[in-house]
C-alpha cells in the first residue's frame, strides 16, 4: 500500500477529479517516493533485498 501527504495541491487535484497519474507526478515533484522506487532506495543502502521489495512492490511489472 502506497500512502502520499496530501497537501493543498494535491488535494485541489482530488477535489477537481484530477487522474492518478497526474497527481503520481505532483507527488513526485514534491519529492514522494513510490513503494518501488523507496523499496530500491532501501537496496541501495543495503537494508532490504531486491527479492524482498520483488515480494512488496509491483517490482515484475517495472521490468
Amino acid at each position: 500500500m502506497e500512502m502520499c501527504p496530501v497537501n493543498q495541491q494535491i488535494s485541489e487535484m482530488i477535489s477537481c477529479g484530477s487522474s492518478m497519474g497526474d497527481m503520481r507526478k505532483e507527488a513526485a515533484k514534491q519529492g514522494v517516493l513510490s513503494l518501488y522506487q523507496e523499496g530500491m532506495k532501501q537496496v541501495l543502502l543495503g537494508n532490504t533485498t531486491l527479492k524482498q521489495i520483488s515480494k512488496l512492490s509491483h517490482f515484475g511489472a517495472m521490468q
